[in-house]
C-alpha cells in the first residue's frame, strides 16, 4: 500500500505545473498542490488501511516537502499543521476497525463524542486556517 500511495504522490507531482492557485509566490502554491494531493491519498486509502496508517503516511508526505523559498510565516503554519496531523495519531489508534473515506470515518467517529477527538480535529481546523491565511 505504501508505494501505491508514493506512486499517486509522484504522479500528481508531474501534473502541479498546471494546477491554478491564488498565490503569487510559487513556492507555496507548489506546497498547497502538493498538500492537496497528499490529501487525496489519505482520504481515500483509509478504505484499506487504518485511520492511523493513513494519517502516518500523509504527516510522511508533508514532512518530505521542500519548503525552501516560501516564507517563514508560511513555513511556519504549516509545521504547525503537520504537528496537529501528527497528535491524531494516537487518538486515531483508538479505532483500528474503521474503513472508509476518510471524513466518513471522522464523521463516525464524531457520533461516538470522543472529546480527544474533537478537540484534535479542531486543531487541525484551527492549523490549516493559518496555513490559508498565508496563500488567500
Amino acid at each position: 500500500m505504501r508505494s501505491h500511495f508514493i506512486l499517486i504522490f509522484m504522479l500528481g507531482m508531474l501534473i502541479i505545473g498546471c494546477k491554478n492557485k491564488t498565490t503569487e509566490n510559487p513556492c507555496i502554491k507548489n506546497i498547497i498542490a502538493q498538500d492537496e494531493l497528499l490529501g487525496k491519498v489519505r482520504n481515500n486509502i483509509c478504505k484499506t488501511q487504518s485511520l492511523s496508517k493513513a494519517i502516518s503516511d500523509y504527516t510522511q508526505g508533508m514532512r518530505h516537502l521542500i519548503l525552501v523559498g516560501c516564507p517563514q510565516e508560511f513555513n511556519d503554519a504549516f509545521e504547525t499543521h503537520i504537528v496537529a496531523w501528527e497528535n491524531m495519531i494516537p487518538i486515531a489508534d483508538k479505532y483500528p476497525e474503521e474503513r472508509g473515506e476518510m471524513h466518513d470515518i471522522f464523521d463516525r467517529i464524531k457520533a461516538k463524542s470522543d472529546k480527544d477527538f474533537d478537540d484534535q480535529l479542531q486543531s487541525i481546523w484551527d492549523s490549516w486556517a493559518q496555513v490559508e491565511k498565508q496563500f488567500k
